[in-house]
């Protein structure tokens, strides 16, 4: 069965939100996640070359291995299709669209109630309009 790779990017972006929240919950985890990357890092330039039968092996590889089987197990159409029809409303909403009138509405009647309030005029204009 074919899956969407969207519902995959979703869980594992469940997942990478649940990680933030426990480096930001627990420093000390975050320290440790930059000390295995550097781990890792020097691990790769420290590294033999692969041999030449596992080259051979991964060239025989197809191009497209598709998703994970257990990210596969997690796919749910009916919460996909939400989520996209969700996300597409998001990038075509526009905040002066709304049925209240929004940003513009405000800004507008802020303009009709600077231009209809009697303005006060500096002292010396006062006492020449009063002569």
């Amino acid at each position: 069965r074919m899956t969407s790779p969207f519902s995959a990017v979703s869980l594992l972006s469940h997942e990478a939100e649940y990680v933030q929240a426990v480096y930001a919950e627990r420093p000390e985890a975050a320290e440790l996640a930059r000390v295995a990357s550097r781990a890792s890092i020097m691990y790769r330039k420290t590294r033999g070359a692969a041999s030449k039968e596992s080259a051979r092996r991964a060239r025989s590889l197809p191009a497209e291995i598709g998703v994970h089987p257990l990210l596969a197990a997690a796919d749910d159409p009916a919460a996909e299709a939400s989520r996209v029809s969700l996300i597409a409303r998001l990038q075509t909403f526009r905040p002066g669209a709304s049925g209240v009138g929004g940003v513009e509405a405000s800004a507008a009647i802020a303009r009709r109630k600077a231009l209809s309030a009697p303005r006060s005029l500096p002292p010396q204009q006062q006492q020449q309009q009063q002569q």
